[in-house]
């Protein structure tokens, strides 16, 4: 036991992690699922769902006898097994932690949403210790801690369930327990491979450049013989735990590779836009690149009067690399979460290296790292101010394939050109992100709840063609039967058997259609539906957890929402 001389001396020593950790847990978990802040949305839902079906059946399904609960992919992301249609579009240890939740806590949006939460404050927590690793300073950690706190895309993804906090918790595990074994302390591989199945089971695809990384870092810097057979046993332990899945699942595999594959027509040259495009928000919204001309400098270190390189910098980019690369098979704006704990940890150490120049310069540029994204987009302002508005909303534009000529795109619920210059703004995000989680946000999801819930019957059947946006939260949260029409992904991954036969029109018709923004409605029969005006913002995808797209205050400019309901004979 810790004497209570010791546990005031430690309280004392860790006083700056805890009042971090303390302004995290605010951050988090304030208004966190209040239905008066933001409804979950599609996406989120969908897990949910699934996560009461592990509840009830003890595995995750895609079918409760009455909804399909996904059906983004057109039956694409689940796969029947007897009379069960198990998810398998990624793995399931995210749904299975919210069953616990669920089990824990009831059945709440706040439970949905609170284990990614308490996983990302942990990830922080543990950023701390891992950055000691690296570095050897423990004011590089306190800062590394601070700015991961105080990272908005990092609060967003934490904020939003799903797998996007397990993979930055699993990250930081896996090379926690890397650096523990190149110091030759006893279980590190244990532990190693035990956070990398865990890794494997939240979703793959990262993981896939984490390991990447640790990899190549072992063989080029740090391979001993001895070292070898612990490696390779803990390498074959992550083997035997993770490929029956992948051999079960194998045909639903192929959607990663198809879904990345459309995003740039299987074009080298598109492929390169999107990527640039990729690039581009890294800097806006992560790690400025114009740090990259200091990351040398960070890695050098004195050792008895000798100048060396600390390799353990290298392994931090290593990963980022091999993380981007998965961009061949995935979009990895999905794994960003994995990269922005080494991005906060590079820039922890630049802070560390200009403080050992000039005091004064650090702490300005520490704020201004922390509270602005000054730093992010001063190169883009000067590259703007050198050339007329018109070039450089065409060159955004170009790279980011936005259409200018769209006056709003409602899905995103922002206009177009305000994205464009957007990339050369100064912005407050903190502010932002403060207003958001202390005031009312309204968008379509919340307005179509709201009036199902009020006029809707629960045994009335709802018709939507954009599955993804709004399905999932009206089983969610009314119970309705859902009837999907002309998914999104049609052309991609047509409709499976199984689907077609779950998704048919019940006998009695539809009661509700759902319009979604830029949809025709050559669907919706004439004279039969009464359409009804709700006065919330037409917005769906802008509560997805990524930047810029994310939407702080409500767009009280954007058109109205605008639903169907049967006429009664």
């Amino acid at each position: 036991m810790i004497s209570g001389n010791k546990f005031v001396i430690k309280i004392i020593e860790y006083k700056f992690l805890i009042l971090i950790l303390i302004i995290g847990s605010f951050l988090l978990f304030f208004n966190l699922g209040n239905n008066n802040n933001r409804y979950l949305n599609g996406d989120v839902s969908f897990e949910g769902l699934m996560a009461k079906s592990i509840c009830s059946d003890g595995v995750p399904t895609c079918w409760d006898g009455k909804n399909i609960l996904a059906g983004a992919l057109n039956g694409n992301e689940f796969k029947r097994v007897g009379n069960y249609y198990l998810m398998s579009h990624h793995p399931w240890l995210s749904l299975y932690v919210i069953a616990v939740s669920y089990l824990l806590l009831g059945i709440s949006a706040f439970s949905t949403l609170f284990p990614c939460a308490l996983a990302t404050l942990f990830t922080i927590f543990l950023s701390y210790f891992f950055a000691i690793k690296i570095s050897n300073d423990k004011e590089i950690a306190t800062i590394t801690t601070l700015l991961l706190t105080l990272s908005i895309q990092f609060l967003l993804f934490g904020r939003a369930d799903r797998y996007y906090a397990l993979i930055a918790l699993f990250t930081i595990l896996m090379l926690y327990f890397y650096l523990n074994f190149l110091e030759d302390k006893k279980g590190s591989m244990i532990g190693f491979g035990i956070s990398a199945i865990l890794f494997f089971h939240s979703n793959y695809v990262p993981l896939v450049g984490v390991m990447g990384g640790i990899m190549t870092h072992f063989f080029l810097f740090e391979f001993k013989k001895e070292r070898l057979k612990s490696i390779l046993l803990s390498l074959l332990t992550i083997f035997l735990f993770t490929t029956p899945w992948i051999l079960f699942f194998h045909p639903s595999l192929s959607i990663i590779q198809t879904w990345s594959a459309a995003s740039y027509n299987n074009s080298i040259k598109e492929f390169l836009f999107v990527f640039t495009h990729l690039l581009l928000k890294i800097n806006n919204h992560l790690f400025p690149f114009l740090l990259f001309v200091l990351v040398p400098f960070i890695m050098i270190k004195k050792d008895s009067n000798k100048l060396t390189i600390n390799n353990r910098y290298i392994l931090i980019l290593l990963i980022i690399c091999f993380i981007l690369l998965t961009f061949l098979l995935h979009d990895p704006a999905r794994s960003f979460n994995s990269m922005i704990p080494l991005f906060c940890l590079l820039s922890a150490s630049i802070y560390k290296f200009i403080k050992g120049k000039n005091k004064i310069i650090a702490y300005v540029f520490l704020i201004l790292l922390l509270f602005t994204n000054i730093i992010n987009v001063t190169p883009t302002i000067l590259f703007k101010s050198c050339i007329s508005s018109d070039s450089f909303a065409n060159i955004i534009s170009f790279i980011t394939r936005e259409d200018k000529g769209k006056v709003v795109e409602k899905l995103r619920g922002m206009n177009a050109m305000e994205k464009i210059e957007g990339y050369a703004k100064i912005k407050f995000l903190i502010c932002d992100f403060l207003y958001e989680i202390t005031h009312d946000y309204d968008n379509a999801i919340e307005g179509i709840i709201k009036y199902l819930l009020k006029y809707g019957k629960k045994d009335e059947t709802v018709m939507i063609r954009c599955v993804e946006g709004l399905s999932g939260s009206i089983i969610f949260y009314t119970g309705m039967k859902v009837i999907y029409k002309a998914s999104d992904g049609e052309d991609w991954f047509p409709p499976t058997e199984d689907f077609l036969k779950l998704n048919q029109m019940p006998p009695g018709g539809i009661d509700w259609y759902i319009k979604i923004p830029h949809e025709p409605l050559d669907y919706i029969p004439e004279g039969k539906y009464e359409k009804i005006i709700i006065d919330y913002p037409e917005t769906v995808f802008d509560s997805l957890p990524f930047l810029p797209s994310y939407q702080f205050k409500t767009l009280k400019d954007a058109p109205r929402v605008i639903i169907y309901h049967k006429v009664k004979d």
